[in-house]
């Protein structure tokens, strides 16, 4: 039997059972199907890349490593283009529990569409079986950024305006993208935006042009769960001279 063929009994022969989950109610079966972009791989505000792991087994284990590491944007998911980033703290997992592991390094990106790949394991009671292949190993976990999801946030500070951003697959690699904006602390039942396009790299960039005014808007992924919004607006009265800009972050909430 291959290393890494689905086993529906897999779980109950191992004291220790070590999962990266690709999602909340993912018990540690492999291969997945894919995509794999688990929402437990986040970067802190100090720049460290940190993971959430379980043990799913009926013992506690000691000892637990988790290695970070980077793909380049564009290239394939390989340990040959895995570029290490630092290690985490050797963990202590008791049985069916979690904890989260911080790498002790700042992720130094080469580019904002870099991929991160982690891998935890007990090198004696819970071995890597498939390396830096998520779909084929629980121990493997991959950050890419997944924009498919709602999101919410505010523009603009303490004064501003709250968004929600719904983002859903269309056909050919583009999305249909719906944003609102509230209106006097009111989000309407319309979207002010709804279009279909294409992502650039990690951020999508339109225009919205009215009979006063020239919008350019601006989303960048920060992380599974996190994005940046700028907005621009330029007056059509002739001048085209600038009206506002505005900035904050929405997260995901679905």
């Amino acid at each position: 039997m291959s290393p890494v063929e689905r086993r529906p009994n897999e779980r109950a022969m191992h004291e220790t059972f070590l999962v990266i989950k690709a999602t909340p109610a993912d018990m540690g079966s492999r291969p997945l199907n894919g995509p794999f972009a688990t929402p437990d791989i986040t970067v802190g505000p100090d720049g460290r890349p940190r993971v959430v792991v379980w043990n799913l087994g009926t013992r506690p284990v000691e000892g637990v490593v988790t290695e970070f590491a980077a793909v380049p944007a564009g290239q394939p998911i390989k340990p040959e283009n895995c570029k290490p980033v630092g290690m985490g703290n050797v963990a202590n997992i008791p049985a069916n529990s979690s904890v989260t592991v911080t790498c002790q390094a700042i992720w130094a990106r080469t580019s904002p569409a870099d991929v991160l790949v982690v891998t935890t394991y007990h090198p004696d009671l819970d071995p890597v079986k498939a390396a830096c292949d998520p779909l084929a190993d629980r121990h493997v976990g991959q950050m890419n950024y997944a924009w498919a999801g709602a999101w919410e946030g505010k523009c603009g500070g303490a004064a501003g305006f709250k968004v929600r951003v719904e983002i859903r697959p269309a056909n050919k690699g583009l999305f249909r993208v719906r944003l609102f904006q509230s209106i006097e602390g009111r989000m309407p039942g319309n979207p002010q935006v709804d279009r279909i396009m294409a992502p650039n790299g990690v951020q999508f960039r339109w225009l919205e042009i009215t009979s006063t005014r020239r919008d350019d808007w601006e989303m960048i992924m920060q992380d599974n769960g996190r994005m940046s919004m700028r907005l621009r607006s330029r007056l059509l009265d002739g001048t085209n001279k600038p009206d506002t800009e505005v900035t904050g972050g929405i997260e995901r909430v679905g």
